[in-house]
């Protein structure tokens, strides 16, 4: 039922309109019409409402808020489920580097005691020097060196290596970090992951990502050297792996259980919510009753009252015509009998007037009934009339009430104003997408179309036709409608309406 328009606007199929030459065959007005002698006419259109309603009427069922509900709290259990990940892994990282730390530290403490360190790692003597070398390797070899802890260096505050178990760097020298003076000078320990890109690391590049942890110990003079040793990193992963599946079951879970401790507040809050929802259904279904008895109740005074006196005025005045006529007053008679036909004109507007405001028919036999009823009259005239509903068509009354409105207009713009021959009535109901489309086309003369908003305007044009469509772009946007006219000055006109509910 929707498609796009030839301008560019989508939602709405465009609609062909007939001229008044009923000489020239007509395609089709609408899919599906067969050609009924027409012309199609080339009209401009105006969109009065543009399907959006003036006011949010949808209301927040009970389920719409609980899938809300499971949604936002979903999302706000990822996002925190990933904040504690990531946190977790920070943190297990954190305090894996720490143990390691620690693990030097126990090292230097309790292993590379102050004698168990020989004076002579910094002796000028080479040969002192090499003999505390071997001195101190059985120590790191046999207590020190392991699967995870890879390399050992013991540097001089001037940054010479005096031991390793990597014989090719020992006795070099190179320029200590601010990192590793600090440590010498505050007596404190570190560790970062290693640079192996740096000059001193050159034996360390095949061993992979390692870390370094460094710390002052001291000889049994009391020299201060600097103990550094290299970890495989995979030893910290593996270690930070163990403290994460520890604790990310416990942050997991307290995310999880906040989120369900909601469940109950929302469910009654819900329960809160869909009660003032029936009640505001029900506040609204009094008030259209009550506009719906009001409607029928000024209906029927006005039938009883207004129309009944009106009728036997009509029938005091043609009897008074009657009289004057016998008396051989023919001047008076035709001026009473005059009187006597407007009073009678004026009988039948009332009469429309009380239709249009309490269409019985609607009530009782539904749009297609109603819509039939309000043909007739074209139809008593000579008017070609096609009506296109579908069988047992079932609409709600609000959506069947807009509908009819706007049919009412369009074929009493056609009847009264286009001096149309040929009206075209067609319903289309989409209960997919719970959609209907009311579509009037007439072969009348039209009128040029002025923009939407001046054709929107409540005031009255020459032919009377811009008060009712002002009234039908307000219906339609309280609606929540769509509502399209097209026409142009000897090109016919047509009106549509689409609503959703």
């Amino acid at each position: 039922m929707s498609a796009n328009t030839p301008d560019g606007d989508t939602g709405l199929a465009p609609w062909p309109v007939v001229s008044g030459r009923p000489e020239v065959s007509w395609e089709a007005t609408l899919t599906g019409t067969p050609a009924m002698g027409l012309a199609l006419g080339r009209v401009d259109r105006a969109v009065l409402a543009d399907g959006t309603r003036t006011t949010p009427v949808r209301s927040l069922t009970r389920r719409r808020i609980l899938l809300r509900f499971v949604a936002v709290n979903l999302a706000t259990f990822m996002v925190l489920a990933g904040l504690g990940i990531a946190l977790s892994l920070a943190a297990a990282r954190r305090e894996a580097i720490n143990d390691a730390v620690r693990a030097t530290n126990i090292l230097a403490e309790s292993v590379l005691q102050a004698d168990d360190v020989p004076p002579g790692l910094v002796s000028d003597d080479p040969a002192v020097r090499a003999a505390a070398r071997a001195e101190l390797g059985k120590i790191i070899e046999t207590r020190v060196l392991s699967t995870d802890l890879v390399r050992v260096k013991i540097w001089s505050p001037d940054g010479m290596i005096v031991y390793s178990d990597e014989p090719r760097i020992v006795e070099r020298t190179f320029v200590l970090g601010e990192e590793e003076k600090e440590a010498i000078e505050k007596e404190q320990s570190d560790a970062e992951i290693s640079e192996l890109s740096k000059p001193e690391n050159e034996y360390e590049r095949d061993l992979g990502t390692l870390l370094e942890v460094y710390r002052p110990i001291w000889t049994r003079d009391g020299d201060t050297l600097l103990f550094e040793t290299y970890s495989k990193f995979s030893s910290v992963s593996d270690r930070a792996a163990d403290i994460f599946k520890t604790f990310t079951p416990v942050t997991l879970g307290t995310a999880l259980l906040l989120s369900l401790a909601q469940w109950p507040l929302i469910r009654w809050t819900t329960s809160q919510l869909e009660v003032v929802r029936r009640e505001r259904e029900l506040l609204l279904e009094r008030a259209l009753a009550a506009a719906d008895e009001e409607r029928r109740r000024i209906a029927a005074n006005l039938h009883d009252g207004v129309v009944q006196d009106l009728t036997g005025a009509s029938l005091v005045v043609a009897a008074a015509a009657a009289t004057a006529r016998r008396g051989g007053s023919e001047t008076l008679a035709g001026e009473i009998s005059s009187a006597a036909a407007t009073v009678r004109e004026g009988l039948r507007s009332l009469r429309s007037t009380l239709v249009s405001i309490y269409p019985p028919a609607l009530r009782q036999a539904g749009l297609d009934g109603a819509l039939t009823d309000l043909v007739a009259p074209l139809r008593s005239r000579g008017t070609t009339v096609l009506l296109d509903v579908p069988d047992g068509i079932d609409l709600p009354p609000t959506v069947e009430s807009l509908l009819f409105r706007v049919a009412q207009e369009a074929v009493r713009n056609a009847s009264k104003h286009a001096s149309a021959t040929t009206v075209h009535l067609r319903v289309d109901v989409d209960r997919v997408a719970r959609t209907a489309a009311l579509e009037v086309v007439d072969d009348g003369h039209g009128f040029v179309l002025p923009p939407a908003d001046r054709l929107a305007e409540p005031v009255e044009r020459e032919d009377g036709s811009h008060l009712g469509f002002a009234l039908l772009a307000d219906m339609a946007r309280s609606a929540g409608a769509r509502l399209e006219v097209s026409s142009a000055a000897g090109a016919g006109t047509s009106v549509r309406v689409e609503v959703g509910w």
